[in-house]
C-alpha cells in the first residue's frame, strides 16, 4: 500500500513538472528595445524598402551605432546585434539606428526572420501590392513599436513645412495658401513613411505637429511646367522671407527642394 502511494505522488509531481516546463518555454521574457519603421526610398525607380531599425530609449550619444544582419536570399533575415557606445561620445541625445535596404521586393509575399543577437526569433512576412506594404509577425518579442501597414507614396507630390520666425502678415498669407491647396492631394488616411494622413489631417513624422509656427502641408501638382512654376515660387519667397521664415519642401523623387 505504501508504496502504491508512493508512486501516485511520483506520477502527480512528473506530471505537474512537465505542464511548468511547458509553460515556461511558451513565455519569453525580454524588454522591448527596439522600433522598426518601414519607408521608400524615393530617389530612384522603381522604389526600394527600407527597414530601419531603431533603440526605443533615446541614447547620450550622436554617434551610437546599432549593428544589423540582413541577408536577403532565399527569404529575409534580419539579425539586430549590440548598441556600441564609442569612446568619444557626441553628447547628443539621439536614438540608435542601422537601416536596412530590403531591395526591389516583387509584389506577393516574403517570408522573414527578425531575430535579436541570435538568439530571440520572430518570425512572419512582409507583403507588398501595388498600393502598400505590409508586416507580419507571428512574434514581437524585443519590439517595442511598429506600425503593421506603410501606403506606398503616390508620384507628383510635394510636401514640407514652413517654420515661422516671426509674425508677418505675407507669410501667413503664403501659409493659407499652402494648407488651402492640401485637398488636392485627396490621399487615404494611412501611414506613407515620410509623413501620415489622419483624420486630423496632414502629419510630418518626427515633428512637433502641435508647434503653432510649424506649418505643414502636402499637395499634387500635374505637370512639369507647373513643378517648376512651384520651384521658382519657392527660390523667390526664401530669398524674400529668409529672415522671417523657413521653407522646408521634398517630392515623391526623394528631392528636397
Amino acid at each position: 500500500m505504501l508504496i502504491r502511494k508512493i508512486f501516485f505522488f511520483i506520477l502527480v509531481f512528473a506530471s505537474y513538472s512537465c505542464v511548468d516546463l511547458k509553460d515556461n518555454e511558451e513565455v519569453i521574457n525580454v524588454e522591448d528595445e527596439f522600433d522598426i519603421r518601414l519607408y521608400e526610398a524615393l530617389e530612384m525607380e522603381p522604389r526600394s524598402l527600407i527597414l530601419e531599425i531603431s533603440s526605443t530609449e533615446f541614447l547620450e550619444c550622436k554617434n551610437a551605432m546599432l549593428s544589423c544582419d540582413l541577408q536577403l536570399n532565399p527569404s529575409i533575415v534580419l539579425d539586430i546585434q549590440d548598441i556600441t557606445l564609442p569612446e568619444d561620445c557626441i553628447l547628443e541625445s539621439t536614438k540608435a539606428i542601422c537601416v536596412n535596404d530590403l531591395s526591389l521586393l516583387a509584389d506577393g509575399t516574403h517570408s522573414i526572420q527578425l531575430s535579436i543577437r541570435d538568439d530571440i526569433i520572430n518570425l512572419g512576412a512582409i507583403i507588398k501590392s501595388t498600393s502598400a506594404y505590409q508586416i507580419d509577425l507571428d512574434t514581437d518579442h524585443g519590439i517595442s513599436y511598429y506600425e503593421e501597414e506603410l501606403l506606398r507614396l503616390p508620384n507628383q507630390l510635394i510636401w514640407g513645412k514652413v517654420t515661422l520666425l516671426e509674425e508677418n502678415e505675407e507669410v501667413f498669407s503664403f501659409v493659407n495658401s499652402l494648407q488651402a491647396e492640401m485637398n488636392m492631394a485627396q490621399l487615404e488616411l494611412g501611414n506613407y513613411g515620410h509623413f501620415k494622413i489622419t483624420e486630423q489631417g496632414f502629419e510630418l513624422l518626427d515633428m512637433n505637429n502641435d508647434d503653432p509656427a510649424i506649418h505643414p502641408f502636402i499637395f499634387r501638382y500635374s505637370t512639369i511646367d507647373e513643378f517648376e512654376s512651384i520651384r521658382e515660387f519657392i527660390e523667390n519667397f526664401r530669398t524674400t522671407y529668409e529672415e522671417k521664415a523657413v521653407l522646408e519642401i521634398f517630392n515623391s523623387e526623394g528631392l528636397e527642394i
